[in-house]
Order: C-alpha cells, then sequence, then structure tokens
C-alpha cells in the first residue's frame, strides 16, 4: 500500500482513493499542493489525509475527476448487498435458507458439471501417468523396465505398467 492507494477520510466519510504514480503531477494541480511529488510515501499521506480531511467528499470527487483519480465511497456490506444495481445484476441473491429463513448471500455460486471428488480423482490420475511416464523413460534407458505383470518389484522399488490399474 502506498499513498496513492488506500482509504483517506473526508470531512464526511471515509473513501477509497486510487492514482496511478505516474499521476501525481495532475494530483498536485488539481489540489494546489506544489510540493506532493517531492514528499516521501509516509509524508505524501500525511499531507493528503490532511488536504482530504478538509472537505466533503462529493467536493474531492469533482475535483479529483480532472486527474482520472479512482475515488469510491466505503460503504457497508448491508448497504452494498441490497444496492438495487448489485441486485439487477443478480450479484446480491435473497435465498431461503432451511434454518434460518430468508437470507442474503453473494451472487450466482460456481458449480461443477461434477462433483469435486470427480474432479481431483482425475488430476491425480494424471499426475500419476506423468510420474510413470517419467520412470518408463528413465527405466527404458537403464534397461529395468518390468514388462511381465502389471505390478512388479524390480531393484526393491514397485513398478505399475498400467496407471489405472489400481
Amino acid at each position: 500500500m502506498h499513498s496513492l492507494y488506500r482509504l483517506y477520510q473526508a470531512r464526511d466519510q471515509w473513501f477509497f482513493f486510487v492514482l496511478e504514480r505516474a499521476s501525481v503531477l495532475r494530483l498536485q494541480q488539481a489540489l494546489d499542493l506544489p510540493v506532493l511529488d517531492t514528499l516521501s510515501d509516509a509524508d505524501q499521506q500525511d499531507l493528503l489525509a490532511h488536504t482530504f480531511g478538509q472537505q466533503a467528499l462529493d467536493h474531492w470527487t469533482d475535483r479529483l475527476r480532472v486527474c482520472d483519480a479512482a475515488v469510491h465511497r466505503l460503504v457497508a456490506v448491508q448497504e452494498l448487498m441490497s444496492d438495487p444495481w448489485v441486485v439487477e445484476r443478480g450479484l446480491s441473491l435473497t435465498r431461503d435458507h432451511k434454518n434460518i429463513g430468508l437470507v442474503r448471500t453473494i451472487g450466482p455460486v460456481a458449480r461443477l458439471s461434477r462433483p469435486w471428488w470427480q474432479e481431483a480423482r482425475q488430476a491425480c490420475r494424471v499426475q500419476i501417468w506423468l510420474r510413470l511416464c517419467k520412470r518408463w523413460l528413465h527405466a527404458k534407458r537403464k534397461k529395468r523396465w518390468c514388462t511381465g505383470r502389471p505390478r512388479c518389484f524390480q531393484d526393491g522399488r514397485l513398478w505399475v505398467r498400467d496407471p489405472f490399474s489400481f
């Protein structure tokens, strides 16, 4: 975090402020702060906190628009979840919970086409297959590959011909 990417308190409420470091000169001109670009990050934070604390957020929103700063009022989760724009786009849903009743939750939950354990099992099979291919290449170079039964021991290690025969 640095002085151009953090929460600041205006006179009436908190807001999140984001600005690229390359735009400090435009910010300096918009706020009439001639020394802003020469200060250290901690000093910039202090100066911006003091400056932003003198006026209401609406004033700063209008004034910071010229330097392409992103300004967003800090809102409570409950307020955000009931915002009409959020609800309209399905980012906040009201659903019936069997034990609690109606609850408001974050929008659509990702659903897998099959249960997670099937996905994990397939990933494990691929990993095992890759390991066995590596072992097979290594053993082929050393001429130690077991060709008889599906499972056998050679040099004290277990070699498997078919990775899906577990």
